[in-house]
């Protein structure tokens, strides 16, 4: 389950880098690649065992939750004006439930495996 999410993720966030590369900012950028390395320490972690550096850890999962923060808040906050300007279209609405939809994965990936390793640890 762990690597699949992992690698729904990866495709995700490669998906949404392609897509904004044109428009991107700084934070969607800085995002993608947190999102990206905190995935691939997790794929790293679950075929080879090995765990990897603890600031680069640190960094991989809080880069991440700040981006699945940033592009959810920004989501509901475009979705909120669609609404209250009553201008709801199908690729807004469809585009909006892809990010949510990404951003709970990135959230449940990180909330899963530091769960397994927390409990490999205490093992």
């Amino acid at each position: 389950m762990l690597k699949l999410l992992s690698y729904f993720n990866v495709f995700f966030a490669v998906f949404y880098f392609m897509e904004y590369l044109q428009n991107s900012s700084y934070w969607i950028t800085s995002g993608v690649i947190a999102v990206i390395v905190s995935n691939w320490l997790v794929l790293r972690w679950l075929e080879t065992g090995a765990i990897g550096n603890l600031w680069l850890r640190i960094a991989a999962a809080s880069g991440s939750v700040v981006y699945a923060g940033y592009t959810a808040f920004n989501t509901l906050g475009s979705l909120s004006a669609a609404i209250a300007e009553d201008y709801l279209d199908r690729p807004l609405i469809l585009l909006s439930a892809a990010t949510i939809g990404f951003a709970a994965t990135i959230i449940a990936q990180l909330l899963i495996s530091g769960f397994i390793q927390y409990s490999k640890k205490s093992d």
